[in-house]
């Protein structure tokens, strides 16, 4: 009789905006009730914008983009904070899914195909009915006026 057995870790590492998850799992695969052998898989890092580290991987690199330095370290960016290192998103990735997109996220540019709507007397741009306000040289998103 064959049958494989999966035992998998995960840790939930959080902050109040952001977490890290570490996931980490060992599969065992048993022929006649002994062990064939052992399967180790790499422990994952998955870390979401917010989340704050006091140091940053030493495999880290510096990228600037429009005058600020991201720190980047297995395809993960990070500012320098007060309290050390924040994940945020990347400024070089293509935009998010529109799920993302809720009051307060920023990007850098306006989507293709939006459009400016005034509302008493203040401009707005909206893209895919996502309004958005201009804010630190970028775009901020914002609740709809009307």
């Amino acid at each position: 009789m064959s049958r494989t057995i999966s035992h998998c870790r995960f840790a939930l590492l959080g902050s109040l905006t952001g977490v890290a998850l570490l996931t980490g799992c060992v599969t065992h695969h048993h022929h006649d009730d002994a062990v064939d052998s052992v399967e180790y898989t790499r422990t994952t890092k998955t870390y979401s914008p917010g989340y704050v580290t006091r140091t940053l991987p030493a495999n880290h690199t510096v990228r600037t983009y429009r005058g600020a330095n991201y720190y980047v370290a297995d395809n993960v960016y990070y500012r320098k904070t007060n309290g050390g290192y924040t994940v945020v998103d990347s400024p070089f990735a293509p935009a998010p899914t529109l799920s993302a997109y809720r009051p307060g996220y920023e990007v850098g540019e306006l989507p293709a195909g939006y459009r400016t709507r005034k509302h008493r007397g203040v401009d707005y741009y909206v893209a895919d009915n996502v309004w958005y306000r201009p804010h630190r040289g970028g775009y901020v998103v914002v609740e709809a006026p009307l």
